[in-house]
């Protein structure tokens, strides 16, 4: 196991190590940043969860691998594909619509996430304004308690946001004070 996570070890001992029975031994290979493409895609097929998810936080791992890992059907492994910072935003535009809420929010929270898939995320948390037949207690409200933290979930954050999507003209101007009235009642009302 220690030749397997050594970054110094010879890509081909790393292939090689892949085909071993040890399933720890596959981990540390998928986990290492010298560990050849090839060796990866084999990794990426792997029948447990946590190799596939060791492959897509690898560093080393391709984009084109991490476009077949955000099609993975556990949502560790496509939450592990949206938090990098390196993922092709096409990839982050599908998974802005994963059915598994967590997912959803790592991809809306990589600064790589194209704003324009954002904007057609069907719900509150972004707070662009839509059109929902759900009724507002299935829509998401931001905490307000902690009004301004950082750029991932505060209020200033929101602000930001909402203020480059109008910049874009993704926003009108209607659109945007509409949605940051509703910003700003949402976080005076209390959650409840």
């Amino acid at each position: 196991m220690l030749v397997a996570g050594n970054p110094s070890v010879f890509p081909e001992a790393l292939d090689e190590l892949t085909r071993g029975q040890r399933t720890c031994v596959r981990w540390e290979v998928a986990c290492n940043p010298s560990t050849p493409a090839a060796a990866l895609e084999k990794l990426a097929r792997n029948k447990y969860y946590c190799i596939r998810r060791a492959v897509a936080q690898n560093p080393s791992c391709p984009s084109s691998l991490l476009s077949y890992l955000a099609l993975d059907s556990f949502g560790v492994v496509r939450s592990a594909v949206a938090a990098r910072k390196d993922c092709p935003p096409h990839v982050l535009a599908r998974l802005v619509h994963d059915p598994v809420t967590w997912v959803k929010r790592t991809a809306e929270d990589n600064p790589s996430c194209p704003l324009e898939a954002i904007a057609e995320v069907p719900y509150a948390r972004k707070l662009i304004p839509f059109e929902s037949s759900a009724p507002t207690s299935e829509l998401y409200r931001p905490p307000s308690s902690p009004l301004v933290l950082d750029a991932g979930g505060s209020l200033v954050g929101y602000l930001e946001r909402l203020s480059e999507l109008h910049g874009r003209g993704v926003l009108n101007e209607e659109e945007f004070a509409a949605a940051k009235r509703k910003l700003l009642a949402d976080v005076e009302k209390p959650l409840g």
